[in-house]
C-alpha cells in the first residue's frame, strides 16, 4: 500500500483515538480475505461474483474477527508477525489447492513421483502471471502502523469473540446465506463431503482437515424418534403403477457389470454382441456412472452412500437390508448367486455381499488355482447356476479394468486401426469381454432360457486410466458432463426401446421391483426411473443432472441442455430439485446411522405403546 495512503490512516487513528485501531485492522484483514477468497474462486472456477457472495462475506467475516481476538491475546511485538503469518497460510494453501487439487495433495500426491512435474506445469502455463497478485496483500503487513492498547483490550476481545461467535453460528446453522437456489445448511456442508464443496475451499482451506481434528460422531440431524418417523413418512410416498409394472415378473435375471466399460468400444468391430444386445433391447443412453467410492454400494442397495465414512461398505456393512436386490429376489424364490473375477481382499466385502441376500459367493479363485478371463470364468461358474429353477444371478467382470498396457496382447483384428496403441488394446479387452457375452448368451439357449432371461448389462464407470480429451475424442456425444455416461442396457422380453430419462445406479433397484413385481411395498431412497418421467442422477459431491440440464454444486451454476428449458420457472426448477437431493442424502444417512430396517421395527412398537 503507497505510503501516503498509511500515512493518511496513522493519522485519522491518531485523531480518533487509540479505541478506534483495533476495528481498522478488523477492516484491513476482512478486506485481505476477501481477496484472497475471491481470487481462488475466480481461478478455479472462473466465477467471481455470483449469489454466493454473502456466504463469502459472512465466513470472511468470521474469520477476521477471530483473528483479531487472537490478536489481543498475544504480546504486541508478535501481532504483525502472527497476523503476516496467518494470511501467507491461507494464501499458500489456496495456492496448492489450485494447483494441483489439496484433497488429491493430502491424500496421495506426495507420494506420488511425478507431483513436481505436474506442479511445475500448472503453474508455468496456467498462473505466471496470476502469481504475481498473490503477493499483494502481503505487502500491507510489511508497513508499521503505530498502536499502543489501553484498558479497553479485554472489552474489545469479547467484543470481537462475541462478532465472530455470533455470525459463525448464525452463518453455520442456516442455508439462506449460500444461493438462492440452495437447500443446504453449513453445518452439514461441514460433516459430509456430499453436501457440496464451496464451504470445503474458502481460502484455499479443505475443511477435511477440519473433520480429522473435531469429533463430529455426536452430531445427529434429528433426535431419534423424529428422524426415524420422518424417514417412514419419506418411503411411505406413493409408489404409482406404470407401463413396465410387472412386465417381468417370473423371468430369470442376471445382471453383468463390467470394469470401465465405455462407449469408445460399442461399435460392430469391437463388441457386436453387445452392440446388437443394445439395439435390440432396453437401451438407457442416458446411464450415469456416481463416480463413487464404492460403486456397487447404491446399485445394490437403492441407498446413496454415506460421505461422513471413508468406505460405506466397511462402515455399514453389517447393517440390515431387507430390500437389497439379492434379498428380495429371494423371497420370491429364486436362488441368487454373486459371481466376481477377482480374488476378495477384504472380508468386509464377502460379509456385505452375503448380508445383501447372496446364496451363493464365488470368486475366479474358487474355479481354479490361476486368474481366469471373463470367458473362462463364465464357462466354469455357469454349472453352479444355470440348473436352477429361477435364479438371479451377478457377474461382476474384469473386463476392461487393467489400464492398457500389453501391447503385444493386442488382436490381430485391431493391429491395422489407425489409432492410439493405448486405444487398440483396450479393443482387444473389450473384445474378449464381448466374447464372454457371447458365450453367456450360447448358454442361455442350450439349456431353453434364453426366452425367459433378462440380461442387465452396465459399466461400473468410464476409464479413468484415460484423460477425458482422449475418451471425447474417440467417442461421439462426449462433453465434459457427458464423460460419465457409460452403457446401460435391458435385454429380454421387451425389444428395441429406448428410454431417454436419466439414470443412475441408485435408481435401478427400485426400477427392477416395479418391473419384476417384489412383493410387498420395497423401500428404497432413489426412484423408479418411471415413476415420474422427470428423474435425475445425484453425484457424490451434491451436482446432479436431468433432462433439462446439468447443475454443478461448486459454482452452483445450471447448464441448460436446451433452450426449451429456459423459463420464468428455471430458478425454481433447481431449488425442488436441489430439495430433492437434500433428502435422498439425508435420509440415506438415517437408514445408514441407525441401521433403519431394524431401528423402525423397535420405533414402531414403541411408538404405540406410547399411544
Amino acid at each position: 500500500m503507497p505510503k501516503f495512503i498509511t500515512e493518511q490512516f496513522r493519522v485519522k487513528i491518531q485523531k480518533k483515538g487509540i479505541k478506534r485501531y483495533p476495528f481498522f485492522y478488523l477492516l484491513i484483514t476482512f478486506v485481505s480475505l476477501m481477496y484472497i477468497d475471491f481470487l481462488y474462486k475466480f481461478i478455479n472456477y472462473g466465477i467471481l461474483f455470483d449469489p454466493d457472495i454473502v456466504h463469502i462475506l459472512l465466513l470472511d467475516m468470521t474469520l477476521a474477527a477471530f483473528i483479531m481476538s487472537l490478536l489481543i491475546l498475544i504480546p504486541r511485538a508478535a501481532r504483525k508477525y502472527v497476523l503476516l503469518s496467518l494470511i501467507t497460510i491461507f494464501t499458500f494453501m489456496g495456492f496448492l489447492y489450485s494447483v494441483i487439487g489439496f484433497e488429491g495433495v493430502i491424500s496421495t500426491s506426495f507420494n506420488n513421483l511425478n507431483i513436481l512435474a505436474t506442479l511445475w506445469n500448472r503453474i508455468s502455463v496456467n498462473f505466471v502471471l496470476l502469481d504475481l497478485l498473490f503477493l499483494l496483500p502481503l505487502l500491507l503487513w510489511f508497513i508499521r502502523v503505530p498502536v499502543l492498547y489501553t484498558r479497553f483490550k479485554y472489552s474489545l476481545l469479547v467484543l470481537f469473540l462475541m462478532l465472530s461467535a455470533t455470525i459463525g453460528l448464525s452463518y453455520t446453522d442456516s442455508s439462506k446465506y449460500n444461493s438462492r437456489i440452495e437447500v443446504t445448511t453449513n453445518l452439514e456442508r461441514i460433516i459430509y463431503n456430499d453436501e457440496g464443496s464451496l464451504l470445503f475451499n474458502r481460502l484455499g482451506v479443505n475443511v477435511g482437515l477440519l473433520r480429522n481434528l473435531i469429533d463430529f460422531d455426536d452430531y445427529n440431524l434429528e433426535d431419534q424418534n423424529t428422524a426415524i418417523a420422518s424417514t417412514v413418512d419419506y418411503f411411505n410416498t406413493t409408489k404409482n403403477r406404470n407401463e413396465y409394472t410387472n412386465i417381468f415378473k417370473g423371468y430369470n435375471l442376471i445382471v453383468v457389470e463390467i470394469e470401465n466399460l465405455d462407449y469408445m468400444a460399442l461399435n460392430a468391430e469391437v463388441m457386436p454382441t453387445l452392440l446388437s444386445l443394445v439395439q435390440s433391447g432396453i437401451h438407457f443412453p442416458n446411464y450415469f456412472d456416481e463416480q463413487s467410492l464404492d460403486q456397487n454400494f447404491e446399485f445394490y442397495t437403492g441407498i446413496y452412500e454415506n460421505s461422513k465414512s471413508l468406505n460405506t461398505v466397511a462402515t455399514y456393512g453389517t447393517n440390515q437390508f431387507p430390500n437389497a436386490l439379492a434379498n428380495q429376489f429371494g423371497l420370491l424364490g429364486y436362488e441368487t448367486s454373486f459371481i466376481q473375477n477377482k480374488n476378495d481382499e477384504y472380508q468386509f466385502e464377502r460379509n456385505f455381499v452375503v448380508n445383501t441376500g447372496y446364496n451363493e459367493y464365488y470368486e475366479s479363485y474358487d474355479f481354479s488355482n490361476v486368474a481366469l478371463n471373463d470367458i473362462d470364468l463364465i464357462e466354469q461358474s455357469s454349472s453352479t447356476w444355470m440348473y436352477d429353477s429361477r435364479y438371479f444371478v451377478n457377474y461382476k467382470l474384469k473386463g476392461l479394468s487393467d489400464k492398457p498396457t500389453d501391447y503385444s496382447a493386442i488382436g490381430d483384428s485391431f493391429e491395422d486401426m489407425d489409432i492410439p496403441q493405448e486405444l487398440k488394446m483396450y479393443y482387444s479387452y473389450a473384445n474378449e469381454t464381448d466374447q464372454a457375452l457371447t458365450l453367456l448368451l450360447n448358454k442361455l439357449s442350450d439349456i431353453g432360457d434364453l426366452t425367459n432371461t433378462v440380461l442387465l448389462i452396465t459399466s461400473t464407470g468410464h476409464p479413468d486410466y484415460f484423460e477425458d480429451d482422449f475418451i471425447k475424442q474417440y467417442s461421439s456425444k462426449r462433453s465434459d458432463v457427458m464423460i460419465n455416461r457409460v452403457p446401460f442396457v435391458m435385454w429380454g422380453g421387451l425389444h428395441d426401446v429406448e428410454i431417454d430419462e436419466v439414470l443412475g445406479s441408485a435408481n435401478i433397484p427400485a426400477t427392477l421391483a416395479n418391473m419384476f413385481g417384489f412383493l410387498g411395498n420395497p423401500e428404497y431412497i432413489a426412484k423408479d426411473v418411471f415413476e415420474s418421467g422427470e428423474n435425475h442422477v445425484a453425484f457424490n459431491d451434491r451436482s446432479w443432472i436431468s433432462n433439462a440440464g446439468y447443475y454443478d454444486s461448486k459454482t452452483q451454476r445450471f447448464l441448460v441442455s436446451d433452450n426449451k428449458f429456459i423459463t420464468d420457472y428455471i430458478d425454481e426448477y433447481i431449488q425442488n430439485v436441489n430439495a430433492y437431493v437434500y433428502d435422498e442424502f439425508m435420509y440415506s444417512r438415517i437408514v445408514l446411522e441407525k441401521n433403519y430396517f431394524i431401528q423402525y421395527n423397535v420405533w414402531y412398537i414403541e411408538w404405540n405403546n406410547i399411544k
